[in-house]
């Protein structure tokens, strides 16, 4: 009896009446699929499923991260139409958001991404082919469960780190955003007064507030000096102070220092100003009043008493689900790989359905702990660690389950369950329609 792998293995006349030291893949020495193959090394079903699973990753988290980005710029853009706010203050407002919602869709991609690259071999008939070869659901498990390592790791530089820190930065620039833009008080052939001693006129403004035409400005400097500049084009931009700058391009200048002297006429190719007393907003408050705004490091360094918008139960709170949320990233191949192998060949949007069930259930529930140990109703373990012991006890049987039936030839315990709904369905409609 001869039993040939499907093409996507490359796998030619794996014949199981032959002794399995001689099981190999053609072109790739060593690769071998014999039972006794469960060495470190890398071989070539393991780089199929680390090419599917992570194809399929990209896709979804791309999906997922672009339509919670959507979500949020669609409420962004209110500040350009209502405040004038520049657009490229929205873009690093959506800069900063990224960190968030990638620590959101960063697990639930990789968790879809596992389960259909398994319901997918499982389709082809690729799984009972390795399981006629002797190869354990554990050993076929072993590079996905490396990609959730690499994977938990980049999830704790996001959660612990770079979150934090964006969501700072977020909160600074919508502070400066809120207080409207220059070009709410700046208007059209009318002269703008009482900033620093400044006069200033222009033509006409951009939509956008940034390109100016026709443009005055005359300034008066703490020394007496008087400073005197026109230029056909000018524009308005932002700093890395996040400080207001007024720039001209080719301008003439006229300088007079009072007195017996000469006043002096030159031509400029660039001037710059800064512009803050008016337009710019009071400082922003230091980073750290809020718990969210704290590293892992310095939630789980922090000695005695809370920031000032935040309580004990709160800071309590946040440790215990960053936690939670990067060590929960190593444990869901569990739960995929188990209901990906035990998934039936013709209704392979059941058990997608019941892990994306599982997956949501799981975060409303860790979502609901925190709440209720914000409000001090009960302890951060209670409300954190435990849930997340149940899940991985939970993941962990169902895939012991589908390891031990090997053949899979059963569908599993999920796939019996289904059919016997079916069957009684299917039963209860004739009666019915009696």
């Amino acid at each position: 009896m001869a039993l040939t792998i499907a093409a996507p293995f490359a796998v030619t006349g794996l014949d199981l009446e032959k002794p399995a030291s001689v099981w190999h893949v053609a072109g790739h020495d060593g690769d071998c699929l014999s039972p006794g193959n469960n060495g470190p090394s890398v071989t070539i079903i393991d780089r199929y499923l680390i090419r599917h699973t992570l194809s399929r990753f990209a896709i979804l988290l791309g999906i997922v991260l672009f339509a919670l980005l959507m979500e949020r710029l669609v409420r962004l853009l209110d500040l350009v139409a209502t405040k004038n706010t520049p657009f490229d203050v929205v873009g690093r407002l959506m800069l900063n958001l990224v960190p968030h919602y990638l620590s959101l869709a960063l697990s639930t991609a990789f968790f879809i991404a596992v389960l259909m690259a398994i319901i997918r071999l499982r389709e082809d008939s690729e799984l009972d082919a390795l399981y006629a070869g002797g190869i354990s659901l554990y050993r076929i498990a072993r590079p996905i469960f490396g990609l959730a390592c690499l994977l938990c790791l980049l999830g704790a530089l996001i959660i612990a780190f770079l979150q934090p820190q964006a969501r700072y930065g977020y909160r600074n620039l919508m502070h400066f955003a809120g207080y409207g833009s220059w070009y709410n008080v700046l208007e059209s052939g009318a002269f703008l007064t009482g900033i620093d001693d400044m006069t200033m006129t222009v033509g006409s403004i951009s939509r956008d507030g940034r390109e100016l035409t026709d443009v005055f400005f005359h300034e008066r400097k703490k020394n007496g000096e008087l400073n005197t500049l026109t230029a056909e084009r000018g524009s308005f931009d932002i700093n890395e102070s996040d400080k207001l700058v007024l720039t001209l391009e080719n301008a003439t200048q006229l300088i007079d220092g009072g007195g017996d002297k000469e006043p002096l006429v030159v031509r400029v190719k660039q001037f710059s100003r800064e512009i803050e007393t008016l337009f710019a907003p009071p400082p922003f408050r230091p980073r750290g009043e809020d718990e969210r705004e704290l590293t892992l490091i310095e939630l789980w360094q922090w000695d005695g008493p809370p920031p000032k918008r935040s309580t004990v139960d709160e800071m309590a709170a946040e440790l215990h689900s960053r936690i939670v949320r990067i060590v929960s990233i190593l444990f869901l191949p569990l739960l995929a790989v188990a209901l990906g192998a035990t998934s039936p060949k013709r209704r392979q949007g059941l058990n997608l359905a019941i892990g994306l069930f599982l997956l949501v259930a799981y975060n409303e529930v860790l979502q609901f702990g925190k709440r209720l140990i914000k409000d001090g109703e009960i302890s951060a373990w209670l409300g954190q660690q435990v849930p997340m012991l149940l899940f991985i006890v939970l993941s962990y049987w169902m895939f012991a389950r589908a390891a031990s039936q090997n053949s899979g030839s059963s569908g599993g315990s999920l796939t019996v369950l289904y059919d016997r709904l079916v069957h009684l369905i299917g039963r209860i409609r004739p009666a019915s329609g009696t």
